[in-house]
């Protein structure tokens, strides 16, 4: 956690957090309506808290911060492009040893595949870990 809050904390200074990109956001032809229960998708990459059990997310990072998270999140939208333009921020609150961080994960896929597959497209730009929430 302490590199990924290093790197956070070094990127800050590279990312303009105001940044906004000028290519329309793409919404996914088709939403699977299991994964999507409980959940507002009207919006592509709005920050989602809850996500139903069996979820197929993609953990991107663990930050001190939301605000890192987000910061971290902008900077993968300009590096990996189209490729995550289809999916959601996702910043969960987690605790572990009395400590308290925001895991930066992406949601939109169609099942653990899907994740696996997105995973092995940006593994050689960004660290990817698909899981299944619990």
């Amino acid at each position: 956690m302490e590199n990924a809050v290093s790197l956070a904390l070094a990127l800050t200074n590279e990312v303009n957090s105001s940044f906004n990109s000028l290519r329309p956001k793409i919404r996914p032809v088709v939403l699977n309506q299991t994964q999507t229960d409980n959940i507002a998708q009207s919006v592509p990459n709005e920050l989602v808290v809850t996500l139903p059990v069996g979820s197929a997310v993609v953990q991107l990072g663990a930050f001190e911060s939301k605000s890192l998270a987000q910061i971290e999140w902008q900077r993968l939208e300009a590096l990996l492009g189209s490729v995550l333009t289809s999916k959601n921020m996702v910043i969960q609150k987690a605790e572990s040893g009395g400590k308290v961080f925001y895991r930066l994960r992406a949601f939109g896929f169609d099942d653990l595949s899907d994740a696996r597959q997105f995973c092995s497209a940006v593994n050689d730009k960004v660290a990817c870990i698909p899981v299944v929430t619990r």
